[in-house]
């Protein structure tokens, strides 16, 4: 009842098309942040339906969605930690920067 049908619809196929298919076959305690570094070269790697590479922006949005399904665990189930928290998030923001080193 807090978002709005949209909202709702576009959460759902965001979770079944980026993150479900990933950890189906693993209970959410055993999944670690190994587990989310790996989804997350899978989903850099993934590809829109015209053969385009995803966004850096829209590779964040799938991420920030995922978060908030454990931290869900987390107040409610007792789930430990919240893995994602500790994965580096994909930025948008830092992927148009270019770090090298000096002498």
């Amino acid at each position: 009842p807090r978002v709005t049908e949209s909202t709702w619809h576009t959460k759902v196929h965001i979770a079944e098309t980026k993150f479900l298919w990933y950890f189906e076959d693993k209970p959410m305690n055993e999944i670690k942040l190994r587990d989310i570094m790996q989804w997350q070269n899978q989903l850099i790697q993934m590809k829109t339906k015209d053969g385009e590479e995803y966004t850096k922006k829209y590779l964040k949005t799938v991420q920030t969605q995922l978060s908030p399904v454990f931290n869900h665990a987390v107040k409610y189930y007792d789930l430990p930690r919240n893995p994602v928290k500790d994965a580096e998030t994909i930025d948008a923001e830092r992927s148009l920067r270019i770090n090298f080193l000096t002498k």
